[in-house]
């Protein structure tokens, strides 16, 4: 009897002491007061709690870190923004008072308590603190960013203008800021002053030139009046009449309007004050064959060859101009042109694209097969053209193999045609 008693008892015994202390061990591990692997992982479980929205046990805990660490920087800073998810105003500003009581300099503290009497309908204090801010920014760059970007977050986009201005001003830098300065514009639709921002970077050769024009460029594309952004590109021209890039801007955003004649003159005064003699016409050649502009295309590539004896270039250029004539309908005199390149052109590009382009004249455009086979044949079986002889490998396998033609059979697949650079438009549009 005695030994079942004792049986029943150790269960018992198991489940009461022993069982609450292991639960006690779980609940409350021990852990030295103040170490700082304790302070980081209680720092990530308040960060969790503030993610989650549980904002008392997150504050409960932070205080319990207060008596232990004291007022460290990220124990503060979890603190204010509990309060601030909590929307507990005045808890916030009471604690950033005491962090300005300690050090009345603090630019952070400031902005925050600036922030606090605007979320709490005191806009005239607030704009005072935030002033304040300013004169205490001294020289870091990045503080205006933040201050500006205060103002920003809640509207006052005129007082972030002016931040950085007079933080320009301050630092006698024209262009800086000139980033941020377009972002606010583009966001009130104020296409002009991004533009005249965009402008000081590309005066400033900070950023890439191409990339600034064709940002200009798509700017103007969306104003509302495109007039005024061309306006700016010509007061820039005045103050520096000897940039080409403004030239070559002005020119495409005459295309935008269609004003073909007014962007050749202004792509041609920009080739002259480019070193680069040339470069500007062919992109103005290119761009009007990619649009389907194609006798401006061959207008503007006779001017090129007339004036520029860059061999490559030539080469290069005859190539836009044999296909703007495809386009056109001119299909001998193309083939004629590309039979030139083929002969006389050193750049092995342009002699290969000009076989190929002809073989699918033959095949779309004229109807012979047997000349396309033979152009085909010319480059599918070269060492040296892999890519361009996949693609004549293709047309001689899809077209000839069956002797099908083209636009009755789509042998060649949409996704073939997507990897095939320097097709013809028109081969693409009468396919597609």
């Amino acid at each position: 009897m005695r030994n079942k008693v004792i049986i029943l008892l150790i269960p018992l015994f198991f489940a009461s002491g022993f069982g609450l202390y292991a639960q006690n061990i779980e609940i409350n591990p021990p852990r030295p007061a103040k170490s700082d692997d304790y302070l980081k992982q209680s720092l990530k479980t308040v960060k969790k709690l503030i993610r989650v929205g549980n904002y008392d046990r997150a504050l409960n805990l932070l205080m319990s870190m207060k008596k232990s660490f004291g007022n460290r920087k990220e124990i503060i800073d979890e603190l204010k923004n509990v309060y601030r998810n909590k929307k507990d105003y005045s808890s916030l500003k009471n604690l950033i008072l005491n962090e300005l009581k300690t050090n009345p300099d603090s630019f952070m503290a400031i902005c925050q308590l600036a922030e606090v009497y605007f979320l709490t309908d005191s806009l005239d204090t607030a704009k005072k603190y935030w002033e304040k801010a300013f004169e205490l920014a001294g020289p870091s760059e990045s503080r205006y960013i933040i201050l500006a970007g205060y103002y920003r977050s809640y509207g006052f986009y005129d007082e972030a203008v002016s931040v950085y201005r007079r933080a320009r001003a301050i630092f006698k830098k024209p262009q800086l800021f000139s980033r941020e300065l377009s972002d606010i514009f583009l966001s009130r639709r104020d296409y002009k002053g991004a533009v005249a921002e965009y402008l000081r970077l590309l005066e400033n050769g900070t950023e890439k030139k191409t990339k600034i024009s064709k940002r200009i460029v798509s700017i103007a594309s969306e104003a509302d009046k495109p007039g005024e952004i061309e306006q700016v590109i010509n007061s820039a021209i005045k103050n520096n009449p000897d940039n080409p890039i403004l030239y070559s801007i002005l020119g495409d955003i005459n295309i935008l309007d269609n004003n073909l004649t007014a962007a050749f003159e202004n792509y041609k005064r920009a080739d002259k004050l480019s070193p680069l003699k040339g470069d500007f016409i062919y992109g103005f050649t290119g761009l009007c064959y990619d649009n389907g502009k194609y006798e401006m295309a061959i207008q503007a590539a006779d001017y090129y060859l007339a004036h520029i004896q860059n061999e490559k270039g030539r080469s290069r250029v005859n190539l836009l101009k044999a296909k703007s004539l495809v386009g056109l309908g001119f299909y001998l005199q193309a083939v004629e042109l590309l039979d030139n390149i083929e002969k006389t052109s050193s750049d092995a590009f342009c002699k290969v694209d000009a076989i190929l382009t002809a073989g699918e004249i033959y095949a779309v455009n004229l109807k012979d097969f047997e000349a396309a086979k033979d152009k085909f044949a010319r480059i599918a079986f070269g060492k040296r053209y892999n890519f361009f002889s996949m693609i004549a490998k293709i047309w001689r396998k899809k077209l000839f193999s069956s002797r099908l033609k083209l636009l009755s059979s789509h042998m060649i697949s949409k996704r073939q045609l997507r990897v095939m650079k320097g097709w013809p438009n028109c081969i693409h549009r009468d396919i597609m």
